[in-house]
């Protein structure tokens, strides 16, 4: 059943309905918690799904015995917090401790719309957040940004980054999908170092450069799309990619001049893009473990 009314609705159990909506008024008239419009998981799950966005919250809000025992009904719970935001890191301490381990399916997702020097910290080293989305107000992702989110699964950037700095998401073992947009210019020092589960990563042409231990220790990282003709790897990029067998020529030129494997060693099969027309004498003398190249139709 739903609750509220515009775009500002929860959807609820019957019998926890009454309870719930007495609490989410109380805490929202005191200008502590906003409610957004929520919506149930598909078939799969037919649990009730809450989205709360927690933008402000006075010290110790969180842990109110009844709002914490009325969340406890449901097996499925998504909460979004800003960043930055008052108490940012008692919100955090408060999840942590009293919603995410009594919620069987509990999904934190950080929406980041400034990430200053001074206050990165607040995020680092911290194993609650599943996913992050960046608002286009940032335009670098600085140094240390996401470091140590080890629960890390997923993350968000908008067109309006540029740079990807040193150690922005190393040790983000959890972190499985991250798309490039074709805004970044630089991937500095081991900006992505240990991000063991990363499957895949695409390096759109607007990347210059690729500092050294940028995607070392990248274990399961698999395939990887870059354009040589625009991209530099430095030495070390791409350390202990074992794994990191399938390359994708990505490039709007005609030709292929030449293909410098010597920072991607385990390189074993390379597909070539339809743009392609013709390719260079030695174009592939340096791709000492290649076994297959796939040529378009």
């Amino acid at each position: 059943q739903k609750i509220g009314r515009g775009d500002k609705w929860i959807h609820v159990k019957p019998w926890v309905k009454g309870q719930f909506y007495a609490i989410m008024k109380k805490l929202k008239r005191e200008n502590i918690i906003k409610i957004y419009k929520a919506f149930e998981l598909t078939n799969k799950f037919k649990e009730p799904y809450v989205i709360i966005i927690t933008e402000y919250c006075k010290n110790g809000s969180l842990n109110s015995s009844d709002l914490l025992k009325t969340l406890k009904h449901f097996n499925s719970l998504s909460i979004e917090i800003s960043y930055p935001s008052n108490d940012f890191s008692s919100i955090l301490n408060i999840i942590s401790k009293n919603i995410k381990k009594n919620v069987s399916k509990c999904k934190i997702m950080l929406i980041v719309s400034d990430l200053n020097d001074d206050n990165n910290n607040e995020i680092s080293n911290n194993d609650i957040i599943d996913v992050i989305k960046v608002k286009s107000s940032v335009l670098v992702i600085k140094d240390h940004s996401f470091f140590g989110c080890t629960s890390i699964k997923q993350v968000f950037l908008p067109s309006s980054v540029k740079k990807i700095e040193r150690s922005a998401f190393e040790s983000c073992f959890s972190l499985t999908k991250i798309l490039i947009p074709s805004s970044v210019t630089m991937i500095e020092e081991s900006a992505f170092d240990g991000c063991s589960l990363l499957k895949e990563i695409v390096i759109p042409s607007s990347v210059e450069l690729i500092k050294q231990y940028a995607f070392r220790g990248c274990q399961s990282l698999s395939e990887i799309t870059i354009d040589f003709s625009k991209t530099k790897i430095e030495e070390s990029a791409f350390d202990e990619c074992e794994s990191l067998h399938d390359l994708i020529i990505s490039s709007i030129n005609s030709t292929i001049e030449k293909v410098d494997l010597k920072q991607l060693p385990f390189i074993r099969s390379i597909m070539i893009p339809s743009s392609i027309t013709s390719i260079d004498t030695s174009a592939f003398e340096s791709c000492s473990s290649l076994i297959k190249i796939i040529l378009p139709p």
